[in-house]
């Protein structure tokens, strides 16, 4: 039953959290002066290896949006 509950729980915080982000305004999300030019290099990186996982984005599109709008964001800056 604890992992049952644990799971129940995780389950809300994440159904939470999901709902929060639907309502933040993510227009600098990422403050220039906080991001150093080496990690948004890594942040690059990664994004594109997270894309290249993806073997369907169709499948999973919500994931695949949000990537790709980093990378728009990372490349307009």
């Amino acid at each position: 039953t604890y992992t049952l509950t644990t799971s129940k729980v995780a389950y809300f915080k994440r159904k939470y959290a999901e709902e929060e982000d639907l309502h933040q305004d993510y227009h600098g999300y990422f403050p220039k002066h906080l991001i150093l030019p080496e990690d948004r290099t890594c942040i690059l990186k990664l994004s594109l290896e997270k894309l290249r996982f993806l073997e369907d984005p169709e499948t999973y599109l919500r994931r695949s949006v949000l990537i790709n709008n980093l990378l728009r964001k990372i490349h307009l800056e």
